[in-house]
């Protein structure tokens, strides 16, 4: 007997060796899970006649739990307030002419430690304007401060080009400023990196094209790692991957398709400030009234 199990030791270890060790599964991080929206947003109602135009939003950092919003052209000379169940707050004035913003974006700037909004006076139907501007300007921490330094922008597309543009992003990392065209059949993708100048014209760098059209709005969370692009129709998500510039991540397959429920004339989109979710909000169009819409994202343990 003892010489039978002397046999098969080598055969037992033979098959050992063949087998080999279970490969190794790398482990799950949560970061790296893609996130899940909602199907059915939440709605807050807008009192009609207070901001039926509104074309850009952006979540509030000094007022948190509010908005602020933008309203397109030939409108008065203020951006908005209102809480994140839509209510209306009150007006802040911008002393320059509306000719026709088209976004709202919250980033940093000039003074380290400041969060600053930026206002796009972009928009061009007929694409035949030589320049264009964004204004900068600190955040204010109520609608009673006053503030008396908002700086201009001015720029030009490459080769003198005109763009109708209605989307646009700050980078929280480098404080550049990006611009999405909106009425190419593959819009094109624009950088005024910083420092940007207020006293001379700034030209545009083209960074190059994506397959999206009629883009009529965008954001990026406030850390900076992920993106929303949006039109009439849809909303395009990306999760930045690491060392990825926002040119190389627009330029892949978006990440996930968010819901949408599709709005009149849908040209806002933006984070809450703690990247939780997103608020869309549209222009009034021929609809009775407007209402706030709220993705937030699925829990996921």
């Amino acid at each position: 007997m003892k010489f039978r199990y002397l046999l098969l030791i080598p055969f037992l270890q033979s098959c050992f060796l063949f087998d080999g060790p279970d490969p190794v599964v790398p482990p799950v991080v949560k970061e790296d899970l893609l996130p899940e929206f909602t199907q059915t947003p939440d709605v807050f109602p807008i009192q009609r006649g207070l901001i039926d135009e509104a074309s850009g939003i952006t979540a509030s950092i000094s007022m948190p739990g509010n908005i602020w919003v933008e309203q397109d052209g030939n409108t008065p000379s203020e951006i908005y307030l209102i809480n994140n169940s839509g209510q209306y707050l009150g007006a802040f004035p911008i002393p320059f002419f509306n000719r026709d913003w088209e976004d709202i974006a919250m980033g940093p700037g000039p003074e380290t430690g400041a969060n600053y909004i930026y206002l796009a006076e972009t928009g061009d139907n007929a694409e035949n304007y030589e320049y264009y501007k964004v204004y900068r300007f600190k955040e204010p921490a109520s609608l009673q401060e006053k503030n008396t330094l908002f700086e201009t922008i001015s720029f030009r597309y490459p080769d003198t080009k005109s763009y109708d543009t209605e989307a646009m992003l700050i980078d929280p990392a480098t404080k550049d400023i990006y611009l999405i065209t909106k009425r190419q059949f593959n819009v094109n993708v624009f950088r005024i990196a910083y420092p940007q100048s207020t006293t001379d014209l700034n030209t545009a760098e083209f960074l190059g094209a994506i397959p999206y059209t009629i883009i009529t709005a965008a954001d990026i969370s406030p850390d900076g790692t992920e993106i929303l692009l949006k039109n009439y129709d849809a909303v395009y998500f990306w999760r930045r991957k690491k060392d990825e510039t926002i040119i190389q991540a627009l330029s892949r397959t978006r990440d996930v398709g968010p819901p949408y429920q599709h709005e009149e004339q849908g040209e806002a989109i933006c984070f809450d400030i703690h990247q939780k979710g997103f608020y869309t909000l549209s222009e009034i169009g021929q609809s009775n009234g407007v209402s706030l819409y709220y993705y937030g994202k699925k829990i996921i343990d």
